[in-house]
């Protein structure tokens, strides 16, 4: 992971050798709050001096009874300070804990500068420090409450109120203040927090053998156990005990663009091959509910939940590729039964009832075709030119390669791939101080592909129309007026700098290999390559020296 900045795209590392990742050669971080640590000791000198003053006698701070000594008012404003010590530590924590693993994938594959790695571990030895300064700290003025305690109420402190613990405007005007006075209490208050979760908090369960409970959602609800966490899943999962390991706060979406009016959605098949009779294993509903549909209305059904030992299980389990498994919240919109010769096959859609009762019918295979919403709506789609802020780079040519990808334990709106060096930034939000609408690729005149008919055919731009988040164009093709929706490559592209047959270079993970073009012009690519090396086709995206340059 590359370092964050406040104003521009941070950037991450990508594969397939699309150039330079613009990592600093040492990592960015705010460091400790040494204002904070300063405060803390000042109050706590000002304590003992005070101390000393009233008693007549010098006091032993390393046998702790000093604590017991000093008056009650004392002693709470040094676990007030203690306790922003341990926010501050949280703020600059969180993430140095978040991109532990990325650094070292990017370490092992060699893309990080020594001195940046260098100084990361140097980040978290000092965090470390001040951690174990933290806990000892805390044990001489609460001896009483767990070790940990403390980093678990700050961890609340912070995702509640963030470093500087102001009030939200719904506040009731004394939460911060019932936090401070519990975090050092063996009270109803500490019970809040389980394994350092809140109860109540959406939580995202991970890295478990059950595949079904892998990518759930459910709410904390209290402790199980002494090692584990009691969370409410929807039905059919019900309540599971799980460790804390297993569990992640559940990414959260960022504001939404007044401009952005369309939710982002994929489409994919899924093939069901079970045996017959065997369960499909899936939790569904009707939406919309049954009672709710009215005639000539199109419905689907919504996966709500995986069943365990039922056949999507298997499914799942079976698939490499993370995103083609089912999961819930997907949505069924047609089933095809493949039992039957191919010419008799034709997609049940838009008919809730319809689809349901081919499900239950045990055909096999059962072609689904499933829409997986990928979160709320953007301005912008995948394809789509766009700028990103890149800091001190400026404001850099780019297209959307992805919406609503997580990053960093939250859901950042744009993966953008940079035009012209193939470097991955992305946007942390939709909004135009991180990135904007591209310029039309075309003017009047341009001579362009235009994919009409199964193919891409030679035709002009006539009009440029501006659409606010989006270009479209008219155009003629065999001197025939052609809309074109969108400035989108699976609509219309720029003619090829290259003809089947050149000899090219193509860019890989290894650096340039020789090869010959094999074919033009796709929704998703602009050349297939075949190379000479290894004798397998390769492809492009996009008609640029950082992927395919001529030999």
């Amino acid at each position: 992971m590359g370092s964050s900045l406040s104003s521009a795209c941070p950037r991450r590392s990508s594969a397939g050798g699309l150039g330079e990742l613009g990592i600093p050669g040492e990592y960015a971080w705010e460091g400790l709050a040494d204002d904070r640590i300063d405060a803390y000791y000042a109050a706590k000198d000002q304590v003992i001096e005070e101390l000393e003053k009233s008693s007549g006698s010098t006091v032993e701070l390393y046998d702790g009874t000093w604590v017991q000594r000093i008056p009650p008012q004392a002693k709470e404003m040094l676990k007030g300070l203690l306790l922003r010590r341990a926010v501050g530590l949280v703020h600059v924590l969180k993430p140095i804990e978040e991109q532990r693993r990325g650094m070292r994938l990017l370490q092992n594959r060699g893309y990080l500068p020594d001195n940046h790695i260098a100084s990361f571990e140097r980040a978290e030895e000092l965090c470390q420090a001040e951690l174990k300064s933290i806990f000892e700290e805390s044990q001489e003025l609460a001896p009483e409450a767990p070790p940990n305690a403390i980093i678990q109420c700050a961890v609340q402190a912070y995702n509640e109120h963030g470093i500087d613990g102001r009030r939200s405007a719904d506040d009731n005007g004394g939460a911060f203040e019932d936090v401070k006075r519990g975090f050092f209490q063996t009270s109803k208050k500490q019970d809040r927090l389980v394994h350092g979760f809140r109860i109540g908090v959406e939580v995202e369960a991970h890295s478990l053998k059950t595949a079904a409970l892998n990518g759930a959602r459910g709410q904390v609800k209290g402790p199980s156990g002494t090692d584990r966490v009691a969370v409410v899943f929807p039905a059919p999962l019900g309540e599971k005990a799980l460790k804390p390991d297993n569990l992640k706060i559940a990414p959260q979406w960022p504001e939404i663009h007044p401009d952005a009016k369309e939710a982002p959605f994929v489409h994919f098949e899924a093939v069901m091959r079970r045996a017959k009779n065997e369960s499909m294993g899936l939790s569904l509903r009707h939406e919309p509910p049954l009672e709710k549909q009215v005639q000539g209305q199109e419905s689907c059904l919504v996966i709500t939940g995986i069943l365990p030992d039922g056949y999507v299980q298997k499914y799942n389990a079976a698939q490499q590729e993370e995103h083609l498994r089912l999961r819930p919240r997907d949505l069924i919109i047609a089933v095809v039964d493949g039992s039957l010769e191919e010419s008799r096959q034709k997609p049940v859609g838009g008919n809730s009832r319809m689809i349901l009762t081919l499900i239950e019918a045990s055909r096999t295979p059962l072609k689904m075709l499933i829409r997986r919403l990928l979160g709320p709506p953007v301005r912008f789609k995948a394809g789509q030119r766009v700028f990103a802020n890149c800091g001190e780079e400026g404001w850099l040519p780019g297209i959307v390669v992805k919406v609503w990808e997580e990053e960093r334990e939250s859901m950042v709106p744009y993966v953008i791939r940079l035009e012209h060096t193939g470097g991955i930034v992305f946007a942390p939000v939709d909004c135009d101080q991180y990135v904007k609408k591209g310029d039309p690729r075309f003017k009047v005149g341009d001579d362009v592909m235009i994919n009409m008919e199964g193919g891409y055919k030679s035709g002009n731009i006539s009009e440029v129309i501006d659409k606010g988040t989006y270009t479209a164009y008219k155009a003629t093709v065999d001197k025939m007026a052609i809309d074109v929706p969108e400035d989108l490559n699976q609509f219309v592209r720029q003619i090829a700098r290259f003809t089947k047959g050149t000899e090219v270079l193509a860019k890989m993970s290894d650096g340039y290999q020789p090869g010959t073009i094999e074919a033009l012009y796709h929704p998703q690519w602009v050349y297939s390559v075949r190379l000479k090396a290894a004798g397998n086709v390769v492809y492009v995206p996009e008609d640029v020296d950082a992927f395919v340059k001529k030999k």
